[in-house]
């Protein structure tokens, strides 16, 4: 299976640095020189990500974190693309780390989380150098997977502070916020060896306004939601406020305004709109 092929290649490896790719991904000719020199210059970087396009060159970025996001989001989930990742490979043999078969679909997730915990740090790359395939077959047949082995990750890195049972997967910014609220309740983080500041900073950056922002607004119809930007952005009625659809599919959609605040929303099929996910336990429970 996949978790022992890449372990198998650690274990065979002998360079300085492991480089990880997916075979229907696409690396950009300096996607390597670019990693490696900064590897070089900053030794205390133990993994490496980049920023990436998603299925074409030049197309829809998906953006490097800031060293903020970084600090928590290994706790929360992967935080840079694996198939972007440069490894400092003595880091891993030092610390006897390797991929775990208990997250066999988050096995990635596991392993950043790992080296954080562990005192290394990570980091990211601005530029795009990933051309990444989301159209791609790897995509389907493992959702259920997936999802058991995030709750399970979940579980060992925030389950202390957080219930986590009914959180979904794929994880998205309600859930995001709605973690980092739950630790930032915590009168002790130290066992996770997280950095308190950055945690608070990230949260009034990503979370402005959460809860309340998000369960007010109604929107549009979906049929009527196109014609906007190409149909990829909608307006609040009679305001300035667009929001990218970053997502969208027959049962939820998300959404980034232009004043920098994340939804997440529902499709209810009786009134035809999208409305803001207040109905699920999850949810309700993240209001309390």
């Amino acid at each position: 299976g996949l978790v022992y092929s890449l372990n198998r290649g650690l274990d065979l490896a002998r360079g300085k640095y492991i480089v990880r790719m997916d075979d229907d991904d696409e690396s950009l000719p300096e996607r390597f020189e670019n990693q490696f020199i900064h590897m070089e210059r900053n030794p205390d970087v133990v993994a490496l990500g980049t920023a990436a396009y998603y299925n074409k060159r030049y197309g829809a970025v998906i953006r490097a974190l800031d060293a903020d996001a970084l600090a928590v989001q290994a706790y929360i989930q992967a935080p840079f693309l694996h198939p972007s990742a440069m490894i400092r490979r003595s880091f891993l043999d030092r610390n006897k780390l390797r991929y775990s078969t208990d997250y066999p679909s988050a096995e990635d997730t596991f392993l950043w989380y790992q080296m954080v915990h562990l005192g290394g740090k990570i980091d990211m790359l601005n530029r795009p150098l990933l051309v990444y395939n989301t159209k791609s077959s790897k995509f389907t047949g493992y959702y259920s997977e997936q999802a058991r082995s995030y709750r399970a990750f979940l579980k060992t890195s925030v389950g202390q502070f957080v219930d986590v049972d009914y959180l979904r997967y794929p994880p998205h910014v309600f859930q995001r916020c709605y973690i980092e609220r739950e630790l930032l309740k915590a009168a002790d983080l130290s066992s996770l060896k997280i950095d308190r500041d950055a945690l608070d900073r990230d949260f009034k950056k990503r979370c402005s306004g959460f809860p309340e922002i998000v369960y007010k607004v109604r929107y549009r119809r979906p049929d009527l939601l196109t014609g906007y930007q190409g149909g990829n952005e909608l307006c609040r009625r009679n305001t300035d406020n667009c929001a990218e659809i970053l997502f969208q599919d027959t049962s939820r959609m998300t959404l980034r305004w232009s004043d920098g605040v994340m939804e997440d929303l529902v499709y209810q099929p009786d009134t035809r709109e999208y409305v803001p996910d207040t109905a699920s336990d999850r949810l309700q429970n993240m209001r309390k």
